[in-house]
């Protein structure tokens, strides 16, 4: 699978395909908390834990789950603060 560099150009479809490796390689339980499967193609904040535990607890760099950086912040104009 060829994977975009952010997080938010990634497909449902390869989202689950991360999710599933970090679940073969057991870094990630195969159920969620509410017992749903884990491997939904959802990017939330059980697959972004199990995703960080993995290369924090890996030195060298391995090409079983790919390298994606967090989506960019929203500018400060697209929120719904209003400055008066």
């Amino acid at each position: 699978m060829n994977h975009p560099l952010r997080i938010d150009q990634l497909s449902r479809e390869e989202k689950r395909e991360i999710q599933q490796d970090l679940i073969r390689i057991g870094s990630m339980d195969p159920l969620l908390p509410s017992g749903d499967p884990a491997d939904d193609g959802i990017w939330g904040p059980v697959t972004d834990a199990a995703y960080s535990a993995y290369w924090a607890s890996r030195p060298q760099v391995e090409i079983s789950v790919p390298i994606v950086s967090p989506a960019p912040a929203e500018p400060w104009w697209v929120s719904g603060t209003h400055w008066s």
